[in-house]
């Protein structure tokens, strides 16, 4: 993935990466975390979930593998290894970072053993404080290593066991989560580094991560104080914590330069799994434990300076190592400081808490336990139930713009009972119902019919020059009669699949809805008795998914799939949409064409459709105000060219008019409606009534007959 930093954006504000991909509205609210807000909050569902949907992409591309990505709750913001968290929160300057983090939690989940960490940190706090409590007698080794034996682990080895009981001090050293930090630390960077060199497109948003904890002018000027520089174990994690920093300075403490020697951040990459990150994280403690303790008692007064400062630091290089995780830092170098301070700079009551604060957001970033804002427990569900029933929206380009449409793959429970929408309603119409199961009944006497392309044809051609002997014209053969072979010729039909798409537009309401509803369950339960027929029924309107913005865009929805629902499924479903909106026909066509031209590939394919009338349907989109007007010729001709990518891939098409428009002599009438129906759908126009299923299976027949 490449992108093009160089990019000026529209109101020549900061770029951030996320602009390449994120809605210019998407930072118009803060999302909020009210539990008993009523109806949609800050910015829609839909951006929400988009938003997810992009990070987790992400994820999944340097995962290699599907890593669920949620939005924090508040009870599960942090790295378990296997799922990713991210923040609700909507600043423009967190954006990036937030993606970076997710994709930093995201090769935690593929990079690090979370059950080895679980294993032995445990029982490192246990067993090693069991030790150090006592006397080192063989016996509490002994009992020591046959705790790694139930971990399965070979990693306290005899002699990391004695190294550590020699420790009269364990207890502080590696029984109080030090371990586990020092390792976090270490397998940050290791991960880090692997990601930045197997998927460079993603670096930008690791950049912004370690911009926003790590490479800040907070940060710069708390290591370049005299602040952190005696000897104790906070002084060397805030210094190990940044040592990646240009304005690190490793003379700050006794052995720094020798940690970051071991540690060798340039060749980080020779550490190959958790186990090796451990050990290393193992002998840092060890070093920092021998400093520590070799140190005079600290006094609360500042170390001494240091005369060399100035040469070990100028210009703000330090004498740290290359920065190798972040290089298109902002540049804060240090400015020369004043002589007499020794060349460190002290920092004020104000600046020492606030450094204090950065060092904590850091140590829990570490952690995988980063603050992030959390969405409601309504919210969450209102997100789970889009994620369940796919819900996307797509751009499809109409005369030069892009016109956003959304498309739910699937209509599930959780979607209909937790997201409004004007495509449905919570309660099935009881009138719907009965129309439906009218439906049923007719379509088991059309099954029938149907159930004819299960059922194969053999046809026998004798007399033949050549195929197989017939066995009755062997006795022939001494006669001069050479036409004594015959074949067989099997004729049996592909298995087939019928897209059903329904208007389902306020003009729709009524009867004309109902007969929809019943012609189509008909041809569904067909279908299924038939036994070589998948069925597909597809929505299509104008709404907005959980979400008060404008007067809604186009949407297609998917209520009923025969390869994964039954027929309980369909009269369930059908039975809870709704009419209303407009008619964006060809919109909603363009939105899933690609979905039905693949189901189509190497079987029978026919896409049938319902509908009362011409496309109508309007919007302002952007932020510069412009509207869609899709209507008249124009949106006629775009649904023919729509129609037109069907036939041109083998699908057959039959579009039913619902509607009276026949005049007294049984004629059409000639109406603007009908000339553009037919302008759209051309000689597949069919205005026959819907409610005679009978006259509708003579039409499908003569379809099934074209694919014979």
């Amino acid at each position: 993935m490449l992108l093009i930093l160089s990019m000026s954006k529209k109101n020549n504000s900061k770029l951030y990466a996320s602009d390449f991909w994120l809605d210019d509205y998407y930072d118009s609210k803060e999302w909020l975390d009210d539990d008993e807000s009523d109806g949609p909050v800050g910015p829609d569902l839909m951006e929400m979930a988009s938003y997810r949907r992009a990070v987790a992409n992400f994820v999944r591309i340097v995962a290699g593998k599907d890593i669920p990505v949620r939005y924090s709750t508040g009870n599960d913001s942090y790295t378990n290894g296997k799922e990713v968290t991210i923040s609700a929160s909507t600043k423009l300057s967190e954006r990036d970072s937030q993606v970076g983090l997710a994709l930093h939690e995201g090769s935690h989940c593929i990079l690090t053993d979370f059950n080895f960490l679980k294993q032995n940190i445990e029982y490192i706090n246990n067993g090693l404080a069991y030790i150090g409590s006592g006397d080192y007698d063989d016996s509490a080794i002994e009992k020591f290593l046959k705790m790694t034996e139930v971990a399965g682990t070979e990693f306290w080895t005899q002699e990391r066991i004695d190294m550590c009981k020699e420790w009269h001090d364990i207890n502080e050293w590696l029984s109080k989560g030090r371990l586990k930090d020092m390792f976090n630390i270490i397998e940050d960077r290791r991960i880090d580094d692997f990601i930045k060199r197997t998927a460079p497109g993603y670096r930008p948003y690791y950049e912004a991560l370690y911009d926003r904890y790590f490479n800040n002018k907070l940060i710069d000027k708390g290591l370049r104080s005299d602040e952190y520089r005696e000897e104790n174990w906070d002084s060397y994690v805030f210094r190990i914590l940044n040592i990646m920093n240009p304005n690190s300075d490793l003379k700050a403490l006794n052995c720094l330069q020798q940690i970051s020697d071991l540690i060798d951040l340039k060749n980080i990459n020779r550490l190959k799994s958790t186990q090796d990150a451990t050990a290393l994280a193992l002998e840092v403690i060890a070093l920092i434990r021998k400093s520590v303790n070799e140190s005079k008692p600290q006094s609360n007064t500042p170390a001494a300076p240091d005369p060399d400062i100035n040469e070990i630091n100028p210009g703000g290089q330090g004498n740290g190592p290359e920065l190798d995780n972040h290089d298109l830092a902002d540049d804060t170098s240090p400015k020369q400081s004043d002589p007499a301070s020794g060349g460190k700079n002290k920092l004020s009551d104000k600046d020492k808490q606030s450094l204090d604060k950065k060092i904590q957001d850091q140590k829990m970033m570490t952690k995988g336990e980063s603050k992030k804002k959390k969405v409601s427990k309504k919210l969450s569900e209102q997100l789970e139930s889009l994620l369940e029933g796919g819900v996307e929206s797509v751009d499809v380009m109409y005369n030069g713009q892009k016109v956003k449409t959304t498309v739910v793959s699937k209509l599930t429970r959780n979607l209909v009972e937790n997201v409004s929408c004007e495509m449905w309603h919570n309660y099935h119409d009881n009138r719907q119902l009965e129309a439906i199961d009218s439906g049923l009944r007719k379509g088991t006497t059309l099954g029938k019919k149907l159930k004819l392309r299960a059922e194969s044809r053999s046809t026998v051609f004798n007399r033949l020059r050549s195929g197989r002997i017939d066995k009755r014209m062997i006795a022939s053969a001494g006669y001069d009669n050479e036409s004594i072979f015959s074949k067989v010729e099997t004729f049996s039909y592909r298995d087939g699949i019928i897209h059903i798409s329904i208007d389902n537009s306020g003009s729709m309401y009524g009867d004309k809805f109902r007969k929809a509803l019943e012609a189509a369950a008909a041809i569904a339960k067909a279908c299924k008795l038939a036994g070589n027929l998948d069925c597909v029924i597809s929505f299509r309107s104008t709404g907005s998914v959980g979400s008060s913005r404008g007067n809604g865009s186009p949407i297609i929805v998917v209520a009923y799939d025969s390869r994964k629902q039954n027929i309980g499924s369909l009269r369930w479903s059908l039975a809870h949409m709704q009419t209303s909106g407009a008619t964006p026909e060809g919109l909603c066509f363009d939105a899933i064409m690609d979905l039905v031209i693949k189901d189509s590939n190497g079987k029978d394919s026919f896409f049938l459709n319902f509908s009362d009338g011409e496309p109508a349907y309007s919007e302002r989109v952007g932020s510069s105000y412009n509207y869609i007007e899709y209507s008249g010729e124009d949106a006629a001709a775009h649904t023919a060219k729509q129609v037109n990518r069907m036939l041109n891939s083998n699908i057959k098409v039959i579009s039913y008019f619902i509607g009276d428009l026949l005049d007294s002599d049984g004629n059409v009438r000639d109406t603007r409606s009908t000339r553009l129906f037919r302008k759209m759908y051309g000689r597949d126009a069919q205005f026959v009534n819907t409610e005679d299923i009978f006259t509708v299976a003579r039409t499908m027949n003569n379809k099934f007959l074209e694919v014979a």
